[in-house]
């Protein structure tokens, strides 16, 4: 590999709903061509690294809970969507898209994205992700969770490079 690139782990689905992530993010990759995530109280740092730290040629292991869904290259800068803060009863708030269709309405921040692969049947092993963070930099390669994503990575890399494609990747 000749780029120095960073891997990245995306949850995408909104407040734990699993079920919702099976069904919409892998229309969402395959029809949308993007990734997304909330803004909402806490979301803060995570919404920075999404932003500002995350960048083009990036590498991202997409996921629903444990399962790597689809892995995908960063292909524009972060955009956020016009949207409005909703309040709700015990002081938590979360933002809204205006106009967007209600399964995507929730997700204000969005990067573009090429998918480089699927986990079509589920063929890799779950990782240790659990309902944590939303976005996490992959900093120790060395980790379970991450080591998954980078040996994917390196999977789908050889690939490209026995067919002549790998500066697509660069």
């Amino acid at each position: 590999m000749n780029k120095e690139r960073n891997f990245w782990r995306v949850k995408m689905y909104p407040e734990g709903d699993t079920a919702w992530g099976d069904k919409y993010a892998p229309w969402i990759l395959e029809n949308k061509g993007f990734i997304g995530m909330c803004k909402w109280k806490g979301s803060e740092s995570q919404n920075k690294d999404f932003v500002q730290h995350m960048k083009v040629g990036d590498v991202v292991g997409v996921m629903v809970y444990n399962r790597l869904l689809a892995l995908v290259q960063i292909t524009d800068v972060a955009v956020e969507l016009p949207s409005e803060r909703i309040e709700t009863e015990d002081g938590f708030w979360y933002h809204r898209v205006f106009g967007e269709i209600e399964n995507l309405n929730w997700l204000a921040y969005r990067r573009a994205v090429r998918v480089l692969d699927w986990n079509i049947g589920g063929l890799r092993e779950p990782i240790p992700a659990g309902f944590g963070k939303t976005v996490v930099r992959c900093s120790d390669l060395d980790a379970t969770s991450n080591k998954a994503i980078v040996d994917w990575f390196n999977q789908v890399y050889e690939s490209y490079e026995l067919r002549g494609l790998v500066q697509t990747l660069d």
